[in-house]
C-alpha cells in the first residue's frame, strides 16, 4: 500500500518531481510478507522506464524475499541484512552505489513528423479510479517532444456531462501538460456518456479558438467502460476526412460498438483492451506510439479532390425501395457524401447528378445545378428517403439507368458531348427488369461506363452480367460501404486508355436530303431501340453533315408521327449523332404505321421551311420489325418524283417483299436477323445512302442546222435534247445568233434558231457537236425568256479569224458589249461554249450574253496553253452579267497564261524569301463601289502582284525514341530527401531535352506511396523558365515505377528543355550521393513550391532556388517523336454579311501535341484572283474569324485561301480552303395562297396569318408593297412586334363590294436587309346570297282548319266512350 501510494499519489510534480530526473523507488521491509505484497506494484512501476526499483529485506523470511525480488525485478537491486553486524554496513554501501549510479541509456522524447492535434476524451466515473488514469497519461506526457509544436494535447472528461481540462493551446510543454493531467478531479458519478464526451470534443475542442489547426491531423483517444451507442458520433467525426479515433476498452464487453465507433472497416489497430484500469500501465507505449504516429497516407489522400484529365459527367443513382430502411438510406448519402470529398467540380473535369429509382427513376438535381463538391455534398444531405415520383415497392435497375441516360444526360440539364457519361447505381436486391440485357447495349457507345454496388444481397448474377466482374462492386452491408472508396474512386475517374478509332467521313458527290424513320414501338423497346439509336447515329457520324452537302432530319413512328429534329436544325454530323442517341424510349404502342410515316415526311420534312432544298435527292430511310400493309402504295406515289428515294431496313419482320416493293429497288432493301445484328448491314447502308442517284428524263426534241465546213471536209452529226415550257403570254420573237469560227485547217457556221409562237413562253436548250480528226466543238445555248410586254431581242455575232496578230505580252485580247434592256424587260441569256484545236496551242472560250436593266461590271476568263512561244490569234468574246430575279452578279475574269518559253513570268530571289511576279494587261476599267456604272477604254495597263513565298528553317531534329538518365550508380545506397512542399529542377545538360518531340514515359526510385508532378520547363530570359505542362501520377509502395503516358498527356518539348517536379508532401524520389564520381550532377535546384502552378507559370530559378551539387536523383524520362499534324477535311460557309472579326470556323487541327505550339498563317491561293485571302485572319488557336465586311455573294461567293500549321518542331500542314458567302432572301412560309372572304368582313379584321423565317437569323421587315387592283382596304401588320408572325388585315376603312371587285392580289414584300421575296395572297369576295322569306299561300290555313274538324270530332267521341266504360255504374 504505501508503494502504491507513493507512485499514484505522493510522487507528482507539485510534490517537487522533475521531468527530466529518473525516480528511483526504495523499499525497506523486515521480517514477513505483507498481505498487500510489493510485486505488483513494483513490476507497474517499472514499466515506465525512468523508474527505478530497490529493495532492502531486514531479517526477511522466505516469502519477504521471494516479494522483494519480484517487486525490484533485478537482484542485483536487492539487499538483504541478516545480521546487523556483519551486513548493514556493506548492504549500505552497496546500496548508495547503486542509487547515485545514473542510468547508462538516455531516452529521446518522441517527435512526430507531421502536426498532430490530440484529445483524450476520459471516462470521470464512479467505475474508474482517477490516479490510475492520471498517472497512465502523465507518464505518456514525459515521452513525447513538445517544443517543435508539432503536436498538441487537450484533455476532456465526461460522465453524463462533459467538461474541458484544457484546450489543445493551453500548454506546450511535458512538465505543463503533466502537472495539468495530474490534477485531474475525480467524481462519484454513476453515468458514462461516452457519446457526449465525442460530441463535447468535436464541438469545443477542434476549433480554431481553442487551438485546431488546419493542417493537422486530429485525434481522439478515448477510454470507457461501457456502451453509449457511439458509433454514429464516430462515423460523423470521421466524415471530416482527417479525423482518428482511438478505443481503450477499460473492461467492458462493448468491443463491437467501440470497433465500429473507430472504423467502419474493420480495422481493429487502432482499438486496445485492458481488462481493468489499474492495466493502463501495460498499454502505455501502444498507446504512445499510436498518438505519436502519423497516418500511413498523405495527408492528402483522402481529402484532395481529384480532377481527372478528361471530362467526365457523373450520376449518382439511389436505391429508394421499400426495403431500403432509414438508416441503410442514410448510409447511402453518406457513402456519396464522402465521395464527392475527392471529387472537385469543374467544367472541365467532372460534373455531377443525382438520379433515386424504384420502377422508374427521379432526377434530384441536374449536372449543371451545382458548381462546388461542397453544394453536392448539401444537395445530397438533404435528400429525402420515400419519393412519390414512382412506386418503391418495386426495383428496376434497367429503368433507372435508362431514365438517367434520356433525361440526365442531355445538354439542356448539362450534359457536354465531349465528356465521359459515369453511371454509379446501387441496388440493395432483386432486379424486376432486365439490367443484364439493356447495360450491355448501353456501353457499347464507349462514352458510356456503368459501375454497379450491391450491397447485402447474394444473388448478384444479372448485375455481373450488366456490368461484368471489373465494374462491380460486392459489399457486405451499408455500413461498410465507404471501406473501399479510395479504390472506387480509382475506377470511374479514370480517363480512357486509347484513342477512339477515327471516323471515315463520307462527301457524297450531291446535295442529299435525308430523313431516318424510326420505329418506336413496343417491340422495338428498350435496348433493341438502343441498337436502332446507335446505328442510325453511326451512320450520322460518318456521313459529312453540313448546310451546303447533306442535312439529316429524324422522325419517329409508332401510330403517331413525331419529328425528332428537321433538315436545318444541325449543321455537323457530331449534332445529328447526339441527337439520336438522345431520342426517349416510349415503348407503350404496339402499332407501327410505316405508311403514315413515309407521308409524314414527304408533307412536313421535306419543306423548306424545315431545310429541304430543291436542288437536293430526298431520301427516306426506315427501320421495320413487323407487317404494315398499304406502305408499297405509299412508297411508289412517293417514288413518283424521280428525286425521291426510300430505302429499307427490315429487322426480321417477315414480309420482305413488302418492303422490297416499297423502296423499288432491291439495292434499297437491306435485312437483318435481330437489332443486335443491325452493325452487320452498316457499311452497305452507308454506302447506298451517300450514294447520288442517277435518273433520266425525257425532253422534246429541237433541230439544230449546221452548216457545212468550207475549208476542210467535215462530219457534222447534230445531237439536241431541248426541255420545253409552255405558259401563256403575248408573242415575242427571238433572232438567233450566229458564230462563225474561221481558222487555217477548219471553218464551222452553227446556226441555232428559236422563235416562240405567240401565247407561248419557250426555254430551249440546244446542243450541237462536230467531230474530225482534230476534236472541234462548237456548243450553243440559247435561253430566251419572252416578258408580258413584246420584245424582240438579237443576238450579237462572235467572229474567230485566224489572222495572225504577235503579242509579247498580251496574250489575250478581251472585247466587253453589253445588251440593254429598259425597264419592265425580261433578261435573255444566251451560252455558247467553242473549243478550237490547232497544231500549235489550244484555246477555250465560253461566250455568255445576258442582257441586264443596269451597267456592271464585266470580268472575261480566257485560258491558253503553249508548248511554246508562239503568236496568240486574238479572241473576241462578247459578255455580260447573269442576272436572276433582277439582281445584277458580275462575273470573274482571270487570264492564265501557261508557256514554257513565255516572258510573262519572271522569278526572282533575295536571300531566302522568292518572289513571284505575275503580269497581266486589262482594259482601263474603273466601276463605282456600288457597281452601278461602268467606264471602258481601249487603252491598256499593265498591273503586276507581288506575292512573298516564305522559306522556312528546316525542320528540328525529331528524338526518335530516346532515353534521358544519369549514370548508373549502382553501387551507391540510395537515400530519402524528407524535405517537405519542395520542387526540383534537374538543369544539368546531360539531362537536357537535346531533340524536338514529346515525352513517353517517366521512371521513377521512391521509397514511399504518394503523388508526384512531373514538370517541363523551358528556359525563358533572365535565369527565368516557363512553365511548359506537367504529369500528374499516384506512385504506390516504395520500388521503381515505371509509368507510360497517355497520348493526349505526352507533353510537347524543344532543345533546351528540362524536367522537374513536386511531391503533394514529402520527396518521395530517391537520390544517390555522387560528388566523388565524375559526370555527377552540380546544378541540380531546389525550391520552395508555389501553391498555383499551371502551364504557362513563370518562376526565376536561378535566384529563388538553392543549388545542390553533388547529388543525383534517381529519374528518368524516355522522349519520342512528336505527332504529325493535318487538316480535316472542311465545307465551310459564312454568312456574307458576318461582323468585321466575326467567327468563321475553328479549323481543329488534328494531331496536336500536349501543350505544342501552333503556328498559323494564311496565304493566297494561286486561283484567287481577287486577293479574297487577305478578308480572313487565323490566331494561334485556328479560329477563322473576318478581317474586313464581305462583299454580297451575288459579287463574290468563293474566297480561296491556302492555311499553313507550322508545329513546334518545324513541321509544316496545309490545306487549300475554299469560303463559300451565302444568303438567302426571307423565306414567306405559306405563300402564294389564296382565301376567300365575306363582302361584309369588318373593318381591323385579321384575314390571313403567315410566318417569315430568314435561315441566317437576319432581321425581316414585310411590308405591303401593292395591291391588284389597287385598293386601301388591306395592310401589313407584325404582331407581336418584332415576332415571325405577320398578318394581312382589313384597314379601318376597308369596305368590299362584289359587283365591284371579287378577287385581289396582294403583293406581299419581305427585306432582310440584303434580299428580297415577295409573296402573293389571292383574297377572292364571295358572292353574297340574297335570301327571300317563304309566304305560305291563301289556301294553307283554310285546308288546316278543314283538316281540324273531323279530327275533333273523333277525339271527342273516344273520349265519350272511354268515359261511359270506366265510370259509368
Amino acid at each position: 500500500m504505501a508503494l502504491e501510494y507513493a507512485y499514484f499519489e505522493f510522487v507528482k510534480i507539485k510534490n517537487g518531481k522533475r521531468l527530466e530526473a529518473h525516480t528511483y523507488y526504495v523499499l525497506l521491509s523486515a521480517y514477513k510478507s505483507s498481505s498487500y505484497p510489493a510485486a505488483g506494484i513494483g513490476t507497474t512501476i517499472r514499466t515506465f522506464n525512468k523508474n527505478k526499483m530497490f529493495a532492502v529485506g531486514w531479517l526477511p523470511s522466505t516469502a519477504l524475499e521471494s516479494d522483494l525480488l519480484t517487486a525490484v525485478g533485478d537482484s542485483s537491486h536487492y539487499f538483504a541484512i541478516n545480521s546487523i553486524a556483519s551486513d548493514l554496513v556493506h548492504a549500505r554501501q552497496s546500496l548508495l552505489q547503486k542509487l547515485l549510479t545514473c542510468p547508462t541509456a538516455v531516452d529521446t522524447p518522441i517527435l512526430p513528423n507531421c502536426k498532430l492535434d490530440v484529445a483524450f476524451i476520459v471516462e470521470n466515473s464512479y467505475y474508474t479510479d482517477t490516479k490510475y488514469t492520471s498517472t497512465f497519461m502523465s507518464e505518456i506526457m514525459n515521452g513525447i517532444d513538445f517544443s517543435s509544436g508539432n503536436i498538441q494535447v487537450a484533455v476532456v472528461t465526461y460522465t453524463s456531462t462533459a467538461v474541458t481540462l484544457f484546450n489543445l493551446n493551453m500548454y506546450n510543454s511535458s512538465e505543463e501538460l503533466r502537472q495539468a493531467i495530474e490534477a485531474m478531479p475525480s467524481t462519484s458519478s454513476y453515468s458514462r456518456s461516452l457519446n457526449v464526451g465525442l460530441e463535447h470534443a468535436r464541438d469545443n475542442i477542434f476549433t480554431s479558438a481553442n487551438g485546431d489547426r488546419a493542417d493537422a491531423w486530429n485525434y481522439y483517444i478515448f477510454t470507457g467502460t461501457a456502451s453509449s451507442n457511439t458509433d454514429s458520433i464516430g462515423r460523423d467525426i470521421r466524415s471530416s476526412g482527417n479525423a482518428y479515433l482511438f478505443a481503450l476498452d477499460i473492461g467492458s464487453s462493448y468491443a463491437t460498438e467501440w470497433k465500429a465507433t473507430i472504423d467502419d472497416c474493420g480495422d481493429e489497430s487502432r482499438y486496445i483492451y485492458v481488462s481493468g484500469d489499474e492495466n493502463l500501465f501495460t498499454i502505455r507505449s501502444n498507446v504512445t506510439s499510436m498518438m505519436t504516429t502519423c497516418p500511413q497516407l498523405s495527408n492528402n489522400t483522402d481529402s484532395i479532390p481529384i480532377s481527372p484529365s478528361c471530362k467526365i459527367d457523373l450520376v449518382f443513382i439511389l436505391d429508394d425501395t421499400t426495403s431500403i430502411s432509414i438508416a441503410e438510406f442514410d448510409d447511402q448519402l453518406n457513402f456519396f457524401i464522402n465521395i464527392m470529398k475527392n471529387i472537385e467540380i469543374s467544367d472541365d473535369g467532372i460534373r455531377v447528378a443525382l438520379v433515386t429509382y424504384g420502377n422508374n427513376g427521379f432526377m434530384v438535381f441536374s449536372l449543371e445545378q451545382y458548381n462546388t463538391s461542397a453544394d453536392v455534398q448539401t444537395a445530397i444531405a438533404n435528400i429525402a428517403r420515400g419519393n412519390s415520383a414512382y412506386s418503391r415497392s418495386y426495383r428496376y435497375a434497367d429503368r433507372a439507368i435508362e431514365y438517367a441516360s434520356e433525361v440526365v444526360f442531355l445538354e439542356e440539364n448539362g450534359d457536354r458531348v465531349d465528356a465521359i457519361d459515369v453511371y454509379i447505381l446501387l441496388t440493395h436486391g432483386h432486379d424486376y427488369g432486365t439490367v443484364e440485357d439493356y447495360v450491355p447495349v448501353l456501353t457499347l457507345d464507349p462514352i458510356n461506363k456503368v459501375f454497379i454496388i450491391v450491397v447485402a444481397y447474394s444473388s448478384y448474377a444479372v448485375y455481373q452480367t450488366a456490368v461484368g466482374p471489373s465494374n462491380l462492386f460486392i459489399w457486405p452491408d451499408f455500413s461498410s460501404l465507404t471501406c473501399n472508396r479510395q479504390n472506387f474512386l480509382t475506377n470511374f475517374t479514370q480517363c480512357a486508355t486509347t484513342s477512339p478509332l477515327p471516323v471515315n467521313i463520307t462527301t457524297p458527290d450531291c446535295k442529299l436530303d435525308i430523313v431516318f424513320i424510326l420505329e418506336q414501338t413496343s417491340s422495338s423497346k428498350d435496348e433493341k431501340f438502343l441498337h436502332l439509336k446507335y446505328f442510325f447515329a453511326d451512320l450520322a457520324s460518318q456521313i459529312n453533315v453540313s448546310p451546303t452537302t447533306v442535312r439529316i432530319a429524324a422522325i419517329t413512328f409508332n401510330n403517331n408521327q413525331q419529328t425528332v429534329f428537321n433538315l436545318n436544325t444541325y449543321s455537323t454530323s457530331a449534332e445529328v449523332a447526339y441527337a439520336i442517341k438522345k431520342i426517349p424510349d416510349e415503348d407503350s404502342i404496339s402499332y407501327n404505321y410505316v405508311d403514315d410515316a413515309l407521308a409524314y415526311a414527304a408533307s412536313d420534312i421535306f419543306t423548306v421551311a424545315n431545310g429541304d432544298r430543291a436542288d437536293a435527292d430526298n431520301f427516306y430511310v426506315f427501320s421495320i420489325d413487323s407487317s404494315r400493309s398499304g406502305t408499297a402504295t405509299e412508297g411508289e406515289l412517293i417514288r413518283r418524283n424521280v428525286t425521291n428515294h426510300i430505302f429499307a431496313v427490315d429487322i426480321a419482320s417477315g414480309y420482305p417483299t413488302e418492303w422490297k416493293n416499297t423502296v423499288g429497288d432491291e439495292q434499297k432493301y437491306f435485312y437483318v436477323s435481330s437489332y443486335s445484328a443491325l452493325s452487320a448491314v452498316k457499311s452497305e447502308v452507308l454506302a447506298a445512302i451517300t450514294t447520288c442517284q442517277i435518273y433520266t428524263t425525257t425532253t422534246q426534241p429541237t433541230t439544230t442546222t449546221t452548216a457545212e465546213v468550207t475549208t476542210q471536209p467535215t462530219t457534222t452529226q447534230p445531237t439536241t435534247t431541248t426541255e420545253q415550257l409552255t405558259t401563256t403570254y403575248k408573242p415575242t420573237t427571238t433572232t438567233a445568233q450566229t458564230t462563225t469560227t474561221t481558222m487555217a485547217e477548219i471553218a464551222t457556221t452553227t446556226t441555232q434558231p428559236t422563235t416562240t409562237t405567240p401565247d407561248q413562253l419557250t426555254t430551249t436548250s440546244s446542243h450541237s457537236t462536230i467531230t474530225q480528226d482534230q476534236l472541234k466543238t462548237t456548243t450553243t445555248d440559247l435561253l430566251m425568256t419572252t416578258t408580258s410586254q413584246p420584245t424582240t431581242t438579237t443576238d450579237q455575232p462572235t467572229t474567230t479569224t485566224d489572222q495572225p496578230t504577235t503579242t509579247t505580252d498580251q496574250p489575250t485580247t478581251a472585247t466587253d458589249q453589253f445588251t440593254t434592256t429598259t425597264a419592265q424587260q425580261m433578261t435573255t441569256t444566251t451560252t455558247k461554249p467553242t473549243t478550237t484545236t490547232t497544231d500549235k496551242y489550244t484555246t477555250s472560250t465560253i461566250t455568255t450574253q445576258h442582257s441586264t436593266t443596269s451597267p456592271v461590271q464585266l470580268t472575261t476568263t480566257t485560258s491558253v496553253t503553249s508548248p511554246v512561244s508562239v503568236p496568240v490569234t486574238s479572241q473576241t468574246v462578247l459578255a455580260t452579267t447573269h442576272v436572276d430575279n433582277t439582281t445584277t452578279q458580275p462575273l470573274t475574269t482571270t487570264t492564265l497564261i501557261t508557256s514554257t518559253a513565255s516572258n510573262s513570268q519572271t522569278s526572282t530571289s533575295q536571300g531566302s524569301t522568292s518572289y513571284t511576279t505575275t503580269t497581266s494587261q486589262q482594259p482601263n476599267t474603273t466601276t463605282e463601289s456600288t457597281g452601278t456604272t461602268m467606264s471602258s477604254s481601249s487603252a491598256w495597263t499593265t498591273t503586276t502582284t507581288t506575292i512573298p513565298t516564305t522559306t522556312t528553317e528546316p525542320p528540328i531534329a525529331g528524338c526518335g525514341t530516346e532515353s534521358k538518365f544519369y549514370p548508373d550508380y549502382s553501387s551507391i545506397i540510395s537515400k530519402v530527401d524528407n524535405d517537405i512542399g519542395r520542387m526540383y529542377l534537374l538543369n544539368d545538360s546531360d539531362t537536357a531535352v537535346s531533340c524536338c518531340g514529346r515525352i513517353s514515359g517517366w521512371e521513377v526510385d521512391h521509397h514511399t506511396s504518394g503523388f508526384v508532378e512531373f514538370m517541363v520547363w523551358r528556359p525563358i530570359i533572365g535565369g527565368k523558365y516557363k512553365l511548359v505542362g506537367m504529369n500528374s501520377f499516384l506512385l504506390n509502395d516504395a520500388g521503381t515505377t515505371n509509368v507510360t503516358v497517355l497520348q493526349e498527356e505526352r507533353i510537347a518539348v524543344l532543345p533546351g528543355d528540362v524536367i522537374g517536379w513536386r511531391c503533394a508532401e514529402e520527396n518521395l524520389i530517391m537520390f544517390k550521393d555522387c560528388s566523388s564520381l565524375q559526370g555527377c550532377p552540380t546544378h541540380t535546384g531546389k525550391t520552395v513550391s508555389p501553391r498555383n502552378l499551371v502551364p504557362g507559370t513563370e518562376f526565376n530559378w536561378t535566384a529563388d532556388s538553392a543549388v545542390i551539387s553533388g547529388a543525383f536523383y534517381v529519374v528518368k524520362f524516355t522522349l519520342e517523336n512528336n505527332t504529325a499534324n493535318y487538316f480535316p477535311s472542311y465545307n465551310i460557309s459564312v454568312k456574307d454579311h458576318i461582323k468585321i472579326g466575326g467567327y468563321v470556323a475553328n479549323l481543329g487541327l488534328k494531331g496536336v501535341d500536349y501543350m505544342e505550339s501552333i503556328t498559323y498563317q494564311i496565304l493566297p491561293d494561286s486561283l484567287d484572283v481577287n486577293d479574297t485571302w487577305k478578308y480572313f485572319s487565323v490566331n494561334s488557336e485556328g479560329i477563322l474569324r473576318t478581317t474586313r465586311r464581305l462583299l454580297p455573294s451575288r459579287y463574290l461567293d468563293i474566297y480561296r485561301m491556302i492555311v499553313t500549321a507550322d508545329d513546334s518542331c518545324g513541321n509544316t500542314a496545309s490545306v487549300s480552303l475554299d469560303i463559300s458567302a451565302q444568303n438567302w432572301p426571307p423565306f414567306i412560309q405559306s405563300l402564294p395562297n389564296s382565301i376567300a372572304i365575306k363582302e361584309d368582313t369588318p373593318p381591323n379584321e385579321v384575314i390571313y396569318t403567315t410566318e417569315v423565317n430568314d435561315l441566317y437569323g437576319d432581321p425581316v421587315c414585310c411590308t405591303l408593297s401593292h395591291t391588284h387592283p389597287q385598293t386601301f382596304n388591306f395592310n401589313v401588320t407584325n404582331d407581336p412586334p418584332g415576332s415571325s408572325l405577320y398578318h394581312v388585315v382589313t384597314t379601318r376603312t376597308a369596305r368590299f363590294r362584289y359587283e365591284d371587285f371579287n378577287s385581289y392580289m396582294i403583293y406581299m414584300c419581305c427585306d432582310d436587309t440584303q434580299n428580297r421575296a415577295e409573296g402573293v395572297l389571292i383574297v377572292n369576295i364571295k358572292k353574297p346570297v340574297v335570301t327571300t322569306p317563304y309566304t305560305p299561300p291563301k289556301w294553307f290555313f283554310t285546308s288546316i282548319a278543314v283538316g281540324m274538324i273531323p279530327i275533333t270530332i273523333i277525339t271527342t267521341i273516344g273520349c265519350g266512350l272511354l268515359w261511359l266504360t270506366m265510370f259509368a255504374t
